[in-house]
């Protein structure tokens, strides 16, 4: 399920929606994060780490306060969203490269 809307960051923001986890997806995470661990290079942010994961989907980069307001309104509809799992990356945030894993 795709919950509520959220931002990271402050002057120009990431807009984003809760992935809200079921038990299956914290142990798919924690399972992918044991494999693929020591292969990833560099480290994983520690929001990404499990039990600190912050499941999320992003909808938009650089989002000004100005915009915020309009932005949260928007993105908050529907409430929540069902869906299934497509496909699975890395991304890196530092280089801002992905990954494609599936």
């Amino acid at each position: 399920r795709i919950g509520a809307p959220l931002f990271f960051g402050r002057a120009k923001a990431v807009l984003a929606r809760l992935v809200v986890p079921t038990a299956a997806l914290l142990e798919l995470h924690a399972e992918v994060h044991r494999l693929c661990g020591p292969y990833t290079h560099p480290s994983p942010m520690a929001n990404a780490l499990p039990d600190a994961w912050t499941a999320h989907v992003t909808l938009a980069r650089r989002v000004v306060p100005a915009q915020m307001g309009r932005a949260v309104r928007i993105a908050g509809k529907p409430a929540e969203i069902t869906g299934a799992i497509a496909g699975l990356r890395r991304w890196d945030g530092d280089a801002k490269r992905e990954y494609p894993i599936r």
